[in-house]
């Protein structure tokens, strides 16, 4: 997909987000995609495997809403790969609740971080 840089946020993985958490890949996040924590935050009272769905973002953070309660989360950019993935499985994930080993799931091998993975069909590229 041909979008303008405004059109999607591209956000990066690196090694660190790998060790921080193993299903991290770099993504190109467009509005209304489908996004999942993978942990619990109880603080923000966030759990594993909640649904959320992007609604906007500036240059340091994502505005997110919760499916299921309509509160809307602020998450911070630099720190979306070390608590969330693009929700690309979300009914085999929260059915395995995210224990299940990416190289077998319906994602790409996360071993070559340096690769974006087009989420076309779920509107992210």
């Amino acid at each position: 997909m041909n979008g303008r840089p405004s059109d999607y946020l591209e956000i990066e993985c690196t090694y660190q987000d790998l060790k921080a958490n193993v299903y991290a890949q770099s993504v190109k996040i467009r509005k209304h995609a489908p996004i999942m924590s993978c942990k619990n935050m109880k603080k923000l009272g966030i759990f594993n495997n909640q649904e959320f769905k992007v609604i906007n973002w500036d240059n340091e953070n994502i505005i997110v809403i919760n499916i299921d309660t309509n509160e809307e989360h602020t998450i911070s950019i630099k720190d979306f790969h070390k608590e969330y993935v693009v929700s690309s499985c979300r009914s085999y994930r929260k059915t395995m609740g995210g224990s299940r080993n990416i190289d077998n799931s319906c994602q790409h091998n996360i071993g070559s971080s340096n690769s974006v993975v087009p989420w076309n069909a779920m509107g992210v590229q």
